[in-house]
């Protein structure tokens, strides 16, 4: 008589494990994929979405962002590219009451917003990031003050140690409106 063995076959309950592992895999997945384009904020690259503007105080802003991903990156989301993210833009917008203002307040962000990614490269880049920011800030009235629109660009600890390292290597200029703010 021939003894065989029988074949090892998995239990159950360890199939079972796996499998459920794998669905949860796969679930995971499909909704990251889902709801990529659902994320406020934010359109894939490639697509021809376009971006749903809101108006705020009567001045036409993009939507929230998703928190977690603005603040994911130094960058943040600035979906209708106008070099200023979309959450500091919404907050200019409520806090200024004229079409003026909200220009003078968006130039000063976007001046920020280009040191705070990309750094200054020398000291006359610096000087012309000094005298632009204050030129700018001379505009401003006491309802948003440039140092209010650096704290709305520099929101993470992360954005602060990336200003401050791109910079704090230059010296500022000493600045005469007269002559550099014509």
């Amino acid at each position: 008589m021939v003894e065989t063995t029988p074949t090892a076959m998995p239990e159950k309950s360890s199939m079972l494990k796996i499998l459920l592992l794998l669905t949860g895999i796969a679930s995971t997945i499909a909704l990251l994929l889902f709801s990529y384009e659902k994320l406020p904020g934010v359109t894939p690259e490639g697509t021809n979405n376009p971006v749903q503007m809101e108006t705020t105080n009567g001045f036409s802003v993009p939507p929230e962002p998703a928190k977690r991903i603005n603040n994911s990156t130094l960058a943040g989301v600035d979906v209708n590219v106008n070099g200023v993210r979309d959450d500091v833009e919404r907050n200019i917008a409520k806090k200024v009451s004229s079409a003026a203002e909200f220009e003078n307040a968006i130039q000063i962000a976007i001046i920020y917003q280009r040191v705070l990614v990309s750094g200054l490269s020398s000291q006359a880049d610096a000087d012309a990031f000094m005298i632009s920011v204050s030129c700018a800030g001379i505009r401003t009235t006491e309802t948003l003050r440039r140092s209010a629109i650096q704290a709305l660009i520099l929101n993470t600890d992360e954005r602060k140690n990336a200003f401050r390292d791109n910079t704090t290597q230059f010296d500022g200029p000493i600045i005469n409106p007269d002559k550099d703010c014509r």
